[in-house]
């Protein structure tokens, strides 16, 4: 089970809308389509996703750099070549300039993500994201796998990530699903139910001062 931990910068691409997700699936097959073609598959899919790693969780400067839309393309490229070491493939090169050239390198992570999806339902595997507020023990980890491969019919690749902010549970994303199961959540539920019963209660208290004139 893969690793990472997170901050709320993962909100970027959680948040993303159905259209942005298709664009980055269109992105990544096409990427997916070159490294095919150049028989490099396995090597600069990797790449990508380290490259990902290290421009976003490690050196997150790096990425706010090419989010940046004030940034001209021009120094985004100059960024690009400068990152050689961490890029072998020119396949991977190629394709960093293309979506600089079409504004669209903050979706790397986004388009990584779903690079991953389609090597995984190639492989009738099913990527799952976990998020918990700490890492999970060996008998959680292994019981959580065993109810997904019930769930799902299909071999779970967890990518277990960690965020302090739930307080407490686990967050599951599967692909447009989610089933959040967090503390936090359920202490905003809570704060909902409480503020709509507050108003409730102010409304009725209204409504009886009006009928007692």
């Amino acid at each position: 089970m893969s690793k990472s931990v997170t901050t709320n910068g993962l909100s970027m691409v959680a948040g993303l809308d159905s259209v942005g997700r298709r664009l980055c699936k269109v992105y990544a097959e096409a990427f997916l389509g070159s490294l095919e073609h150049s028989g490099s598959l396995g090597e600069s899919s990797d790449q990508l996703r380290e490259f990902v790693k290290a421009i976003w969780l490690i050196n997150p400067s790096i990425f706010d750099f090419f989010c940046n839309p004030t940034q001209p393309r021009e120094n985004k490229a100059k960024t690009i070549k400068a990152l050689m070491p961490l890029v072998v493939s020119n396949q991977l090169v190629d394709f960093l300039c293309v979506l600089n050239d079409h504004d669209r390198l903050m979706l790397l992570p986004a388009i990584s993500d779903a690079l991953d999806d389609i090597l995984c339902e190639r492989q009738g595997k099913v990527k799952v994201q976990v998020t918990s507020v700490s890492e999970l023990d060996e008998e959680s980890t292994s019981s959580l796998l065993q109810q997904l491969r019930t769930k799902l019919g299909r071999e779970p690749v967890v990518e277990a990530r960690i965020n302090p902010d739930l307080l407490g549970g686990l967050v599951i994303r599967v692909g447009d699903w989610v089933w959040d199961g967090s503390l936090s959540k359920q202490v905003d539920e809570l704060r909902n139910q409480l503020f709509e019963r507050g108003n409730h209660a102010i409304q009725g208290g209204r409504d009886r001062f009006r009928s007692d004139k």
